[in-house]
């Protein structure tokens, strides 16, 4: 949890520049360089829920789909459940994204 709460506190301060400089910042393609700024927290902390709802369902870590299909750290096969909560970050990630360069 201490390392959660660093990466936190890394994360409101980007939030808290990207807040700051959005504005003022070179753009491509009609958005702001820094839009990934934006987003860190808010990854986090979907990171957090969903790991917690796989330890409350399963009772493991979350741990990302790869192709040996064993996690390196749990040494554990990767289930059905690891594969839907790691496309619903990724569709987070992706839908942060596109909101934020807009």
């Amino acid at each position: 949890m201490a390392f959660f709460c660093c990466w936190m506190i890394i994360a409101l301060l980007q939030l808290f520049v990207y807040w700051q400089i959005k504005d003022f910042i070179l753009q491509i393609d009609n958005a702001p360089i820094v839009s990934g700024l934006g987003s860190t927290a808010l990854l986090l902390i979907l990171f957090q829920i969903l790991r917690f709802a796989s330890l409350k369902i399963q009772h493991q870590e979350l741990v990302a789909p790869s192709r040996a299909r064993y996690d390196i750290y749990d040494n554990r096969r990767v289930n059905f459940l690891d594969i839907i909560l790691f496309f619903i970050y990724l569709g987070a990630l992706v839908y942060t994204d596109l909101v934020l360069k807009n």
